[in-house]
């Protein structure tokens, strides 16, 4: 099965707001904080897209976002003349994609990039977590794939997930080995 994926846009909001009031506004950025994966998409048709991809690096590593894998969507490449930008993106930018958002196939290359990231970076685990835990719960129940949970040990809950390797690193101290009767 494939994972649940939450697409949440903040790229107008960075773009529209000028870089000495992003302070201001970090707390409406904590979502990115707790991405899985960035999608930075770049207008390259626009004259100062190197220039706005920066700006926003910069608002990201400011918001403590900059270690988040990110996978860079260069679009509107239908717009540009110059036939070698894809090429010289993609090698800058390792594992981006080059897309125009009005090509059909392009937006399904896209969703299978997004796809692929996801089941590359999931782990499947074992954790046991006190019933009485509501944060670890709430983040098992909306971060991970439940594939199997057991209420029969008292005051704990096992549960069989599968994760990205980033919430996993948040959840690892409840992991727990369980011994399979052969």
């Amino acid at each position: 099965t494939r994972p649940k994926i939450l697409l949440s846009d903040t790229v107008g909001f960075i773009r529209n707001l000028p870089h000495s009031l992003i302070e201001s506004f970090k707390s409406t950025l904590d979502e990115v904080r707790e991405s899985n994966l960035l999608l930075h998409v770049v207008d390259v048709s626009h004259d100062r897209y190197s220039e706005q991809l920066k700006v926003t690096e910069e608002v990201l590593e400011d918001i403590g976002a900059g270690n988040i894998p990110t996978l860079y969507v260069f679009n509107k490449t239908d717009k540009v003349d110059d036939p070698f930008l894809s090429k010289v993106l993609k090698q800058a930018y390792s594992g981006s994609i080059c897309v125009s958002a009005f090509n059909k196939d392009d937006a399904l290359r896209l969703r299978e990039h997004i796809y692929k990231f996801f089941e590359t970076n999931m782990v499947c685990t074992t954790l046991s977590v006190d019933a009485t835990d509501k944060h670890t719960l709430s983040t098992i129940y909306n971060t991970c794939m439940i594939l199997n949970s057991d209420y029969s040990t008292p005051e704990k809950i096992i549960f069989e997930i599968q994760t990205t390797k980033t919430f996993f690193a948040k959840l690892a101290q409840f992991e727990v080995t369980i011994e399979k009767d052969d």
